[in-house]
C-alpha cells in the first residue's frame, strides 16, 4: 500500500468532531500551549476526581514528556496514548491494536477480487435479493436504524456509544455518513462512517430477522465505492484483533484490507488513584459477566 497512513484516530484532530466528542461523553477537551498538535481528552469519576488524559495519534515520541508533566500536573490516575509510533521509554505498558485499512487507489476490480469468495457471493446475495443501499438524509432514518443497533448491542453485549454523540454527528454532514440497508420495504441495517481525512467504518448492525437478505457485505461495498467516487485514497475499517473470535472482526477482515499496526500505552501516575480505577474497572467487569450469565439462564428456562 502506498498511501501514508497516520492512525485510526486522525479523525480526532477535527475542531468541530472534539466538541462534539468531549460534549456528549463528559470528557473535558484538554488544550495546552505545547500540545496544540494533540487531541486530548480528560475522563473524570466523582470519587477520585481526574482519571484518565486521552491523547490520540501522538506523532511526536519526544512529547512524552510533555504529555507527563501535564498528567501529574491535572492529577491524573493514567495516561492512555494511541499512537502508530513506538514510544520506548514506556515499553513496559506497550499493547498493541490492530486495525484494517483499504486501499481506495485501487480499482474497482482490484477492491473486487480481493475480497474473500465468500464476501463476493454474499454481496450478490444481496443485490439478487433486492436490497437497495442508500446514504441517510432523515432523523427518522437515523432513528429507525439506531433501534436496531440498540438491539443488537444488548442482545451480543456489545460495548454501545450513545445515542445523543451519535445522533450528533449524524447532524454534521461533514463529519459522518450513515448508509443504511432497505429490504422488505424497511430499514434492516446499516453501517456508520466518520469522516474527515479518511472515512473510519465506527459502527454497524443489522436485523437478525432479515438476515436472509445478506445486507452486511453489499452495504459495506457500496459504502467502500461511495468513498472511491468522493476521491477518498484510504478506507479505515475499524480496530480488529487478530483471531476469529469476534464476529465484527471477522466481517472486517473479510474484505482483506491491510492490517496496521498501533501501540497503545497506559501509564500509571499516581499509583493509589490507578490502582483503584483498576479495582473499579475489573468489579465492572465482574458485573457484567454476571448480568450476561443471568440473561443466557433467563433464556435457557424460556
Amino acid at each position: 500500500m502506498t498511501n501514508s497512513w497516520e492512525g485510526t484516530f486522525e479523525i480526532w484532530e477535527n475542531e468541530a468532531f472534539g466538541k462534539i466528542y468531549a460534549e456528549y461523553t463528559g470528557m473535558n477537551r484538554v488544550v495546552h500551549q505545547d500540545t496544540k498538535d494533540m487531541a486530548i481528552f480528560i475522563s473524570r469519576k466523582p470519587l477520585i476526581g481526574n482519571t484518565t488524559l486521552y491523547v490520540y495519534n501522538l506523532r511526536d515520541a519526544e512529547k512524552s514528556s510533555v504529555i507527563m508533566v501535564l498528567a501529574k500536573e491535572m492529577r491524573a490516575a493514567r495516561v492512555w496514548v494511541y499512537t502508530v509510533d513506538e514510544i520506548p521509554r514506556w515499553h513496559s505498558f506497550r499493547e498493541f491494536s490492530y486495525t484494517s485499512t483499504l486501499d481506495l487507489a485501487l480499482s474497482e476490480d482490484e477492491l473486487w477480487l480481493a475480497m474473500g469468495t465468500k464476501t463476493r457471493n454474499m454481496v450478490r446475495r444481496g443485490i439478487k435479493d433486492g436490497v437497495e443501499i442508500e446514504v441517510a438524509q432523515s432523523e427518522d432514518q437515523l432513528s429507525d436504524w439506531w433501534k436496531i443497533y440498540a438491539r443488537v448491542s444488548r442482545d451480543k453485549n456489545f460495548s454501545t456509544k450513545a445515542w445523543s454523540l451519535v445522533h450528533a454527528l449524524f447532524k454534521e454532514q461533514g463529519l459522518s455518513r450513515l448508509f443504511i440497508a432497505i429490504g422488505g420495504g424497511r430499514i434492516i441495517g446499516g453501517c456508520f462512517f466518520l469522516v474527515n481525512r479518511y472515512p473510519m467504518y465506527w459502527l454497524g448492525a443489522f436485523d437478525r430477522e432479515y438476515r436472509e437478505y445478506r445486507s452486511g457485505n453489499l452495504n459495506m461495498w457500496r459504502s467502500i465505492l461511495y468513498f472511491k467516487s468522493k476521491g477518498y485514497k484510504v478506507l479505515d475499517l475499524g480496530g480488529i484483533k487478530l483471531d476469529d473470535s469476534f464476529g465484527p472482526d471477522v466481517f472486517k477482515r473479510s474484505f482483506n484490507g491491510e492490517t496496521r499496526k498501533a501501540f497503545i500505552y497506559q501509564v500509571p501516575i499516581g499509583r493509589a488513584k490507578f490502582l483503584l480505577l483498576k479495582s473499579a474497572s475489573f468489579l465492572q467487569e465482574v458485573k457484567g459477566g454476571f448480568a450476561q450469565l443471568r440473561s443466557r439462564r433467563s433464556l435457557e428456562i424460556r
